[in-house]
């Protein structure tokens, strides 16, 4: 028996429906990785380059955010850790000085700043790529420990 020969246009939606499972997103190429861990609790991260701009003392600064999204929350409910980083607008090969950590979202409360360590690092490769590492103490006991994010890019 010999098996039943398709329509033209069964065939077409076929063949469409396979074309369409093919497609995949690309990837955003500013995003790099991250991890942290926030009391105890190791926490996964996409790291999000934000580039902005303020005026203090009368001086012009470029401001830098990397915003660090827990991977394993659903993306509008994820808490986020955030990096900020400036540097004198009129000086565009200096190195961007980490001015701030900030967490926003669930225990401990939003917003909460915590203090920046010494021994956190910032650095950007000749490609344009940024990666350091972090570390905090914000209020009480709660820390911010063993923090990375690495091939962040505007």
């Amino acid at each position: 028996m010999l098996p039943p020969r398709l329509s033209p246009a069964l065939a077409a939606l076929l063949l469409l429906g396979t074309v369409g499972c093919a497609k995949q997103e690309t990837p955003d190429p500013r995003i790099g990785t991250g991890r942290y861990t926030l009391d105890g609790r190791r926490v996964h991260c996409q790291a999000r380059p934000v580039l902005d701009s303020t005026v203090i003392g009368g001086q012009r600064y470029r401001v830098l955010r990397i915003v660090l999204t827990e991977t394993s929350q659903p993306a509008g409910a994820a808490p986020a850790l955030t990096l900020t980083f400036q540097r004198p607008a009129a000086v565009p090969n200096a190195l961007y000085a980490f001015s701030a950590l900030t967490y926003a979202g669930g225990d401990p409360a939003p917003g909460t700043p915590y203090r920046v360590r010494p021994e956190s690092t910032f650095s950007q490769t000749s490609t344009g790529h940024f990666s350091g590492t972090f570390a905090g103490s914000g209020p009480g006991a709660s820390t911010i420990e063993d923090g990375f994010y690495a091939n962040v890019r505007l």
